[in-house]
Order: structure tokens, then C-alpha cells, then sequence
């Protein structure tokens, strides 16, 4: 009987034991989602959720964000940066991919990857909004803004037909 009652009180401390650790185990992967975890990210955010804030970008706005954009876009991937070339351009002046890798050749110094406007005009045109941008390494760009970020470029003024 002595030994009935051992095994009986083993037999609960194990399963004691085992129900302690699975009450653990889920307190802890419940800490994973708690929202006092976020409260630093909630407290800062003051808007609603699903809020749409409307920015209104001015036209220097959008010539930086162009000439940004192309700058990067030339700096870590090359053959994009071509296939954002005006299609017209490409026929004009770099009918391939080498002669734009020559062209971007000259255009690249510390300057040019800063990619900061000078200066900038914006001209409507033929249904098109035209960028016609100087960087401060008195490289012109044109970037013919067909919508929002869908732009093609020129990457000079002469000889351009617009």
C-alpha cells in the first residue's frame, strides 16, 4: 500500500509539474504580443487607424524627389536607370545601353550622387508636366512626368525636342 501511494504522489507532482510548465511556456509566447510593447510607437502616433494624411508636395518637392530617385536608381542599378530613359531620347542620342554607361560615365562625381537640385523649372507641355532640373554639378536633367513617380528622362537640353 506504501508503495501505491508513492506512485500516486509522484504520479501528481508530474502532472503538477507538467501543467506549471505548459502555464509558462504560454505566459511566454503570450509576451510576444503584448501592447505595452508598443506603447512607445502608440504614444508618438496620434493619428487614426487607416488615416489618410494628405501631403501637398510643391514643385522643387517633386524635381528633388525626381533627381533623387534617377541618382539611386543609376547607383544601384544601371540597366533601370536606362529603362527610365525617354524612348525618344534613347533614339536620339543613346541608342544602347553601352553608349548610356559612357554618358553616365561623365555624369558621375561625389556631386552628382548628392543629387541636389540648383535649380528648376516646370513647364506644361504637349499633355506632360516637364522638369527641366540643374543639379549642383550643373548637370541638366528633363523629366517628363507621365503620373506620379511614372516619369521618363532626358539627360540633356540640346538637341531636344519636346
Amino acid at each position: 500500500m506504501r508503495n501505491e501511494t508513492i506512485k500516486k504522489i509522484i504520479l501528481i507532482i508530474l502532472i503538477l509539474g507538467t501543467f506549471i510548465l505548459i502555464l509558462k511556456e504560454a505566459n511566454r509566447s503570450k509576451r510576444g504580443f503584448q501592447l505595452s510593447d508598443y506603447a512607445e510607437y502608440s504614444s508618438k502616433y496620434k493619428g487614426d487607424i487607416n488615416q489618410i494624411d494628405y501631403i501637398k508636395v510643391d514643385d522643387f518637392g517633386m524635381a528633388q524627389k525626381y533627381l533623387s530617385d534617377f541618382v539611386n536608381t543609376c547607383l544601384m542599378n544601371k540597366k533601370e536607370a536606362y529603362s527610365l530613359i525617354d524612348p525618344y531620347y534613347k533614339n536620339q542620342k543613346v541608342r544602347n545601353y553601352n553608349e548610356f554607361e559612357k554618358v553616365l560615365n561623365k555624369l558621375m562625381s561625389k556631386v552628382f550622387m548628392e543629387a541636389e537640385v540648383s535649380s528648376y523649372k516646370v513647364q506644361y507641355k504637349n499633355g506632360y508636366r516637364l522638369y527641366y532640373v540643374q543639379d549642383k554639378a550643373d548637370n541638366i536633367f528633363i523629366f517628363k512626368e507621365n503620373g506620379i513617380m511614372n516619369y521618363t528622362v532626358y539627360l540633356d537640353m540640346i538637341n531636344t525636342d519636346l
